[in-house]
């Protein structure tokens, strides 16, 4: 991560970036994995200290916070297409570990993210489809797809009732337009 060095030493500049990205509304409602949080704070703290820049109190309160925290597996993932926009297009909870509670589908796989990428430059194809997921996990790919590319309906599978349980309430979390037909099934 760069910081710009006339910028950077800027006390509003600092806050601005703060609010945007620790403090911004998904954040504090849907906290990503604090050990991710922590790292970039103190990375941000380093960078700062070594350009000799007088460094926004925000930062330590957030840092204070965070490592104030119990430790949990539970976090959630913020996905943002590429556009300028600052709210995520889709954001689901997941579990840091790879294998919990015997399933690895709690947990985000990259290639989720990488076949929803996919499905968002190609948008076109899914309309008015329906589209049957099998090995849903956290719904991150599906939730996408819903957001963007306006299917007649779509089916989350999967076969371990705690990532049913999961998808259902990303499902919640990401409130989705009535208009659309969402099935959960195992």
């Amino acid at each position: 991560m760069e910081i710009n060095d006339d910028a950077s030493c800027i006390i509003d500049h600092q806050q601005q970036l703060l609010n945007c990205t620790f403090r911004h509304a998904a954040n504090v409602n849907f906290p990503v994995r604090s050990q991710y949080q922590i790292s970039l704070l103190k990375h941000i703290i380093k960078t700062l200290e070594v350009q000799n820049c007088e460094i926004y109190s925000g930062f330590y309160e957030v840092l204070c916070n965070l490592l104030s925290q119990p430790a949990t597996n539970d976090s959630f993932l913020h996905f943002f297409t590429k556009t300028d926009s600052l709210v995520p297009l889709v954001s689901v909870n997941e579990n840091v570990a790879v294998i919990s509670q015997g399933t690895t589908g709690l947990s985000t796989w990259p290639a989720a993210r990488v076949l929803a990428e996919l499905c968002l430059n190609n948008s076109g194809r899914f309309d008015g489809k329906n589209i049957l997921e099998l090995g849903c996990g956290t719904g991150l790919l599906g939730l996408s797809v819903l957001r963007s590319c306006h299917p007649k309906s779509y089916t989350f599978s999967d076969c371990h009732e705690e990532v049913l349980k999961l998808v259902q309430k990303n499902i919640e979390v990401n409130y989705l337009d009535n208009d659309i037909r969402v099935k959960v099934v195992d």
